[in-house]
């Protein structure tokens, strides 16, 4: 086995924050609040899997990775950070990409589902697994430390848990 490939919850969301719920490792916005919750490491070099349980899923629900400077009180996905919309699949981001509703999935998901994300710092990509296939989202990510992140809109009752 490759060493650099790390798999299991040795992470976890890292608070406090005020627009999301944060119990162990589940993460439930809530309503009227903005911002992005992330994991407690961050990456640079190896390969990363990320396995996220969608407990419920309402409006728009941004998962991806993101610097340590995202907005704790602002949204991020669009500025700031590679994310995809649970909610129907489409892509969005800050430099370089600029994304704004890029299809990749081609369809949301929903509660009880998982998706994987697999964050490779060594090749600057992000890899999102749904239904058993892979979807190259990013290619070229900056040489930065990446979290996994969850950003809010101001919608409440999205919560994703980290198995």
């Amino acid at each position: 086995m490759n060493s650099d490939v790390f798999f299991g919850p040795k992470f976890s969301w890292a608070g406090p924050v005020t627009s999301h719920r944060i119990d162990k490792n589940k993460a439930a916005q809530i309503q009227s609040q903005l911002g992005c919750v992330l994991s407690n490491k961050g990456y640079d070099t190896g390969v990363h899997k990320f396995t996220i349980r969608v407990h419920s899923r309402t409006s728009t629900c941004m998962l991806g990775v993101a610097p340590s400077n995202v907005s704790r009180t602002s949204s991020n996905y669009s500025s700031n950070g590679f994310f995809m919309n649970l909610a129907d699949g489409s892509l969005y981001s800050g430099p370089p990409n600029y994304y704004s509703n890029r299809a990749c999935l081609g369809k949301g998901v929903t509660g009880g589902q998982i998706i994987i994300l697999i964050l490779d710092c060594n090749k600057h990509t992000l890899t999102y697994n749904f239904d058993g296939r892979d979807f190259l989202a990013y290619e070229n990510l900056p040489n930065v430390k990446l979290f996994l992140a969850f950003d809010n809109d101001t919608t409440a009752g999205s919560e994703l848990e980290i198995i």
